[in-house]
């Protein structure tokens, strides 16, 4: 696997100061108006959502947090997330659980078609974890073309999240 062209990364704040993750320095921060677009029909929308436009394409990271009325502790994690691969069997999702600074997170990853991109396969990783007892999401979304250079950095990123 290749890492990326170049070392330079940031700790970054998110979630209103709540907690950090580190991502590389190509990745900028969606704009309220942004987000509005490239998340009109999400349920809810995410917090918070950051960005590489390659030019053709945006991979993005996306925080949802709290997710409504969605209480949840560390150890109802890896129940949630095997619900959550049953209601999305149809693609397939592959489930891991591990343990991430101290928090037990699980991870879907699957390939969807992206709506932004007329059905063009997109390479996704869901990770659910337990954010101050309640339900947090987090999305990382790579078209499948540039699977191989960006998935990596993704899951960097997810392995570096702290709160």
């Amino acid at each position: 696997a290749s890492v990326q062209s170049t070392d330079n990364v940031s700790v970054i704040n998110i979630l209103d100061n709540k907690a950090t993750v580190t991502l590389p320095e190509e990745f900028k921060r969606m704009s309220a108006k942004q987000m509005a677009t490239q998340y009109a029909t999400a349920t809810p929308q995410p917090k918070e959502a950051w960005y590489i436009d390659t030019g053709k394409n945006v991979i993005a990271l996306t925080f949802s947090f709290p997710y409504p009325g969605k209480a949840l502790r560390d150890e109802q994690v890896p129940m949630v997330a095997e619900m959550m691969k049953t209601q999305m069997s149809q693609l397939n999702p592959v489930l891991t659980t591990q343990k991430v600074n101290g928090h037990t997170v699980s991870r879907l990853e699957m390939v969807m078609p992206d709506a932004t991109r007329k059905g063009a396969p997109n390479h996704m990783l869901i990770q659910i974890a337990s954010f101050n007892n309640e339900l947090m999401m987090s999305t990382y979304s790579v078209p499948a073309e540039l699977k191989d250079k960006y998935l990596p950095i993704g899951l960097s990123a997810l392995d570096s999240l702290k709160y």
